[in-house]
């Protein structure tokens, strides 16, 4: 009897961790970029409504730069959540910081919902 009882803890504790792992993702939503070691460009980000949605963090999560090698690979993620209900858009720019010219330009809209729920609108 007692090995089931402690069965059925372990199952609902293990419920509630998953729960709370599947609602904390829906609260954020995330971007990765990559850009080269030793290029003159770089990613920034504009949000349109700062009141609807911010940054929360980034990082790199990938750097193949290890030996200074120009042109290897670094890819950062960009992590947003959101704080109140509406839509804005979400702009990331790749952009050439000697002349200021942009190489290339991405366009998301999302939209935050009940609990401050961030997706993707298409």
């Amino acid at each position: 009897m007692r090995k089931k009882l402690i069965i059925i803890i372990l199952l609902v504790v293990i419920l509630l961790v998953f729960a709370l792992y599947k609602y904390n993702s829906s609260l954020k939503i995330e971007f990765v970029y990559k850009t080269n070691a030793g290029v003159p460009y770089e990613w920034q980000y504009e949000i349109k409504d700062k009141d609807i949605v911010k940054i929360s963090k980034s990082y790199v999560i990938k750097d193949e730069n290890k030996s200074g090698k120009t042109g290897a690979p670094i890819y950062t993620k960009y992590v947003f959540k959101g704080l109140k209900k509406g839509n804005t858009t979400i702009k990331f720019k790749y952009v050439n910081f000697v002349d200021k010219k942009v190489q290339k330009e991405d366009v998301y809209n999302v939209k935050v919902g009940n609990h401050n729920k961030i997706t993707l609108v298409k």
